[in-house]
């Protein structure tokens, strides 16, 4: 147990801020508060593989949920970054260990409604992700991959997008793009 009121402490609160997650919050506010982001990937105009219907990335999470039931399926996250307050956009970040793997969970909501939902993988291996592709692929039915993709990407019937990007890190985005948050982006971007 820490001493709260030891100068080591002190310091290192001096240092990196009062919460305890400052330097999380800082880094989503820099990725996400220029909207571009948003725009490469609501904009995105590529070869989707074409579904029928999405699967949810996360079990019992459906990208119609409120932040509300989000809540209530997962608990209460571990940060809660405002991008902005009119319009209304933040994002909930959970941290889980899933089968031995770190993963972070991010949910970005546009007015209440679900825009964005990611899971991150922070130290997949090249291995790791190729099978992660791979089980989406399978999902589909679409052929499986001999060799590690940096994008794959799929697009279902209600103009709903997964991408699975590798990086540095692993990341799954599944993009639910609303009218709405469409044309908030076209205001900012034009």
């Amino acid at each position: 147990m820490v001493n709260q009121s030891s100068w080591y402490h002190k310091l290192f609160r001096k240092i990196t801020g009062k919460h305890r997650y400052s330097y999380e919050i800082n880094a989503i506010q820099f990725k996400y508060s220029d909207f571009g982001f948003y725009k490469e990937l609501f904009f995105k105009e590529d070869n989707h593989n074409q579904v029928d219907a999405l699967s949810p990335i996360i079990n019992h999470v459906s990208i119609t949920m409120s932040p509300k039931a989000i809540k209530k399926a997962l608990g209460k996250p571990v940060l809660i970054v405002n991008i902005s307050s009119k319009p209304k956009l933040q994002i909930f970040l959970y941290k889980l260990i899933r089968n031995g793997a770190k993963q972070k969970l991010y949910f970005h909501f546009f007015e209440d409604q679900l825009i964005v939902m990611s899971k991150l993988f922070p130290f997949a291996s090249n291995e790791r992700v190729l099978e992660l592709q791979n089980k989406h692929l399978g999902q589909y039915n679409l052929p499986k991959l001999a060799e590690l993709h940096s994008e794959v990407s799929f697009q279902d019937k209600e103009s709903r997008y997964l991408f699975l990007i590798k990086n540095l890190e692993y990341t799954e985005y599944l993009i639910n793009p609303i009218p709405s948050f469409k044309d908030f982006l076209s205001t900012k971007f034009n």
